[in-house]
């Protein structure tokens, strides 16, 4: 079986699954599962996208604990230099 079609398959399941059309589906969960290097999984994932079975967007971007704490700090200081 191509990886395109696993892809799918897993896909489909986790549709089926959770019951929702959107669901987050990480590549890096999908190369683990697929037991398939992550270039094969975006390869896949693109020919799903350009068929129009699939639309494949990033996530929004994650802050670790540290990384918001420095964020909040940059902002803090910002309206600081501002007044």
């Amino acid at each position: 079986m191509f990886v395109e079609q696993r892809c799918a398959r897993w896909q489909l399941q986790t549709h089926d699954r959770v019951g929702e059309d959107q669901f987050l589906l990480t590549e890096e969960f999908l190369d683990q599962m697929l037991g398939v290097r992550r270039a094969g999984v975006s390869a896949a994932a693109g020919l799903l996208q350009k068929a129009g079975f699939i639309r494949h967007v990033p996530p929004p971007p994650l802050l670790s604990d540290p990384g918001r704490q420095l964020l909040h700090e940059h902002v803090r200081l910002g309206r600081r230099a501002a007044t």
